[in-house]
């Protein structure tokens, strides 16, 4: 670099010299960047620093110790700086990549459970399947049904509890001589198999089950062809339309607002929940009905109780020799009005 004597007087020579001394100095100084591949470019040729005013001066340090020091660093270190936008994009996306990579690329999935088949032995007609059900209390069922003259078998959603009833069974025979489900009979585990969607649906939220419930103030009257009332006949008789025959475990009316329906699998039940729910938009008796899923009373005791009382005191009321009865206009089935 070939320094020209700078212009002005003595003392203003002296700082331009000096000035010019600190830019050699600092573009002779080598480089300290740990573990960054450095890149170092020539000078800029003399003319460039060739002063002719303060401004000029100043400006050629700034700006050359700048430049040079941009030159210096890697494009890593440079895109890498906090100030730089590239460095923060750069480090976005690293934090977003390491999140990618430690994510485990498969979430490990439990097991589903089985469902238990067992099968009984012995002698069974139309009344085994409520005897069997009244005997069993380790969960809810999801099908019952008499396979034979001499057999039926029972599905529980839950392995563990179809093992739970045959351990207990065994352990009532060594005891007493005979099982759960008395004399005669012989339990035994039949299968083990897979859920199937009729599985799953007894889970939540669904929590399908063979029990129904119906509920609506003034459902049911002892009389029949009410507008907007059900006998309790006319209900049962509407159930076995819809289950078929053999699909039924009980039917029970509790009092003039509520009833109970079992089936003999959850796809019955099912099947008249949807039935029952196009009825109230086109059958006036079941317009307004709730009818719901309820616990299976194999894995929740049922205690059926009739309120005939309430039933007999509005079958009382349509007598004309009724305390209440009013003499008036009369409509069938309907005590007078004033």
């Amino acid at each position: 670099m070939t320094n020209h004597p700078p212009p002005g007087g003595p003392i203003q020579q002296q700082a331009v010299v000096a000035l010019l001394n600190e830019v050699q100095k600092e573009q002779n100084k080598p480089a300290h960047f740990e573990s960054c591949p450095l890149q170092r470019l020539p000078p800029p040729p003399a003319a460039a620093l060739q002063p002719h005013s303060w401004a000029q001066v100043a400006g050629s340090i700034t700006s050359g110790s700048s430049h040079e020091i941009m030159q210096l660093m890697s494009p890593t270190l440079v895109t890498s700086c906090p100030g730089s936008k590239e460095g923060q994009n750069s480090d976005d996306g690293r934090s977003n990549d390491d999140l990618i990579t430690f994510i485990p690329s498969s979430i490990p999935v439990l097991p589903e459970e089985k469902a238990g088949i067992i099968r009984i032995l012995g002698r069974m007609n139309e009344a085994s399947i409520a005897h069997i059900t009244a005997r069993i209390h380790e969960g809810p069922l999801q099908d019952i049904r008499i396979e034979a003259p001499d057999r039926a078998r029972v599905v529980f959603q839950h392995l563990s509890h179809a093992e739970a009833f045959c351990e207990a069974d065994k352990e009532m025979v060594v005891r007493l001589g005979f099982g759960r489900l008395g004399k005669g009979y012989r339990v035994e585990i039949a299968e083990i198999v897979d859920w199937t969607d009729d599985h799953r649906a007894m889970n939540q939220p669904i929590r399908e089950r063979r029990r129904l419930s119906f509920a609506r103030k003034g459902l049911f009257s002892y009389y029949k062809n009410i507008p907007g009332v059900l006998s309790p006949e006319a209900w049962k008789q509407d159930m076995r339309s819809i289950a078929g025959v053999g699909n039924i475990e009980r039917l029970f009316v509790f009092n003039n607002g509520n009833a109970t329906a079992i089936f003999t699998s959850t796809i019955i039940a099912r099947r008249v929940l949807e039935t029952v729910n196009r009825w109230k938009e086109t059958k006036a008796v079941y317009r307004g009905v709730s009818v719901t899923y309820s616990s299976d009373p194999c894995e929740k005791e049922l205690i059926l109780t009739d309120d005939k009382c309430v039933l007999m005191r509005r079958h009382e009321k349509f007598r004309p020799n009724h305390p209440s009865y009013r003499p008036g206009k009369i409509r069938q089935g309907q005590p007078g009005r004033r």
